[in-house]
């Protein structure tokens, strides 16, 4: 599929010529002013280039320039000039806003170049933050599982609570962003940091509604001071401190401000939080909404009908035990996994990662079902075919 690239000049001449000679190599689209190009970025963007005309009447192509990074950073941004404007754009070229410029009038193959030049210059950019967000994901994902260790009663919640999220925001249509999986994956971190009788009084608590209770405010806020230390994980923090107050506010567009994020992200924490401690308790999902409601009136028919038809089915499925040698990542423990001397390795309801697969390998000579864990069986797709097939 060929690369979508946008031109921005007020002479429709030279944006047709420009059609003409390289409409065939790339995806163009061409806009006659700033105000053209921002509206085109928004229905239609991002682009991997834009390539834009210095001089424009209402706004010059630094001022777009600007306007337009502030809604598509990752963007590659190249001008066209006359002589005139070189000082200008120079000075923009330095402080880092355009990639390049050129000297109108310019060659086909000058331009197609620089095209290119763009694109492998944008590839870069989106290559350096996709390993950057993975590597940084990857790195609090191990994080959490070595806390989980320590809490596995805790910790047991927060794959299940996960889970709900990413099917609640799938389903409602929201941007998938990094911060509502780091905030889901980080959202039970603070009952890590209670004392173990306060840890106890949240679980007996549950049946009247999780965040109902004082607890589970304290564990927010707790959350929200570790997690708010972290370089660029304020608006998560800010999520996981504001969930027991969301009142059901969602906000699905790309150019979502940092405010209606924070809400939105903290509206689907508390909605999961929610819907796992109804689904724990074993109670449909009519009845899990009806509880949810109480607590939160101003749900909308969307945020109902996503719930309902995300509601977790675990407690209905039928367990089934699993070699060590076979356990897959995902798949959720219908049981405790209890070692020969009764202490608890990992609680019943959590979801298998790595490294609490890794975990369980490493205790192999001492778990008290001889090398084997009981998961549920709707998680054992996979397995089952191999079995079927032995």
């Amino acid at each position: 599929m060929p690369e979508k690239i946008m031109f921005v000049d007020d002479e429709r001449s030279l944006l047709n010529g420009i059609e003409r000679r390289l409409g065939m190599e790339y995806d163009i689209t061409t806009a006659e002013s700033g105000a053209d190009a921002l509206a085109a970025i928004a229905e239609v963007g991002p682009f991997p280039v834009i390539i834009t005309d210095m001089r424009m009447p209402g706004m010059n192509g630094v001022e777009f320039v600007l306007a337009a990074r502030e809604v598509a950073p990752d963007t590659v941004y190249v001008m066209l000039t006359g002589n005139q404007d070189q000082e200008t754009v120079a000075r923009a070229v330095n402080e880092g806003q355009v990639f390049r410029f050129l000297n109108k009038p310019c060659t086909s193959d000058m331009l197609r170049m620089t095209v290119d030049a763009s694109l492998k210059q944008h590839a870069l950019i989106t290559a350096e933050k996709e390993l950057l967000h993975r590597t940084f994901c990857g790195a609090v994902g191990v994080l959490t599982d070595m806390i989980s260790i320590a809490h596995p009663d805790v910790f047991s919640r927060s794959a299940e609570v996960e889970k709900v999220v990413a099917d609640l925001r799938a389903a409602l249509g929201i941007d998938d962003r990094w911060e509502y999986k780091l905030a889901a994956k980080l959202s039970m971190i603070g009952f890590a940091l209670m004392s173990e009788e306060d840890r106890d009084g949240f679980h007996r608590k549950e049946h009247g509604g999780v965040e109902s209770c004082e607890l589970y405010a304290r564990a927010a806020s707790a959350g929200e001071n570790v997690i708010a230390r972290i370089p660029r994980l304020e608006l998560v923090a800010r999520m996981i401190g504001m969930q027991p107050s969301a009142q059901g506010a969602i906000y699905g567009h790309r150019d979502a401000s940092k405010d209606q994020v924070v809400s939105t992200g903290a509206t689907l924490l508390r909605l999961a939080t929610h819907v796992d401690a109804q689904a724990r308790q074993g109670v449909t999902a009519q009845q899990g909404l009806q509880h949810i409601k109480q607590r939160i009136p101003s749900m909308s028919i969307d945020l109902e009908e996503a719930v309902i038809e995300n509601w977790p089915t675990l407690a209905v499925q039928r367990p089934i035990e699993v070699a060590l040698n076979r356990l897959e990542e995902g798949m959720v423990l219908s049981h405790d996994v209890i070692g020969d001397n009764g202490a608890v390795l990992l609680r019943q309801g959590r979801r298998l990662s790595e490294t609490t697969i890794e975990r369980l390998h490493c205790h192999r000579d001492t778990l008290k079902n001889c090398g084997t864990v009981t998961v549920y069986e709707q998680v054992v797709s996979s397995l089952d075919k191999t079995l079927a097939a032995v």
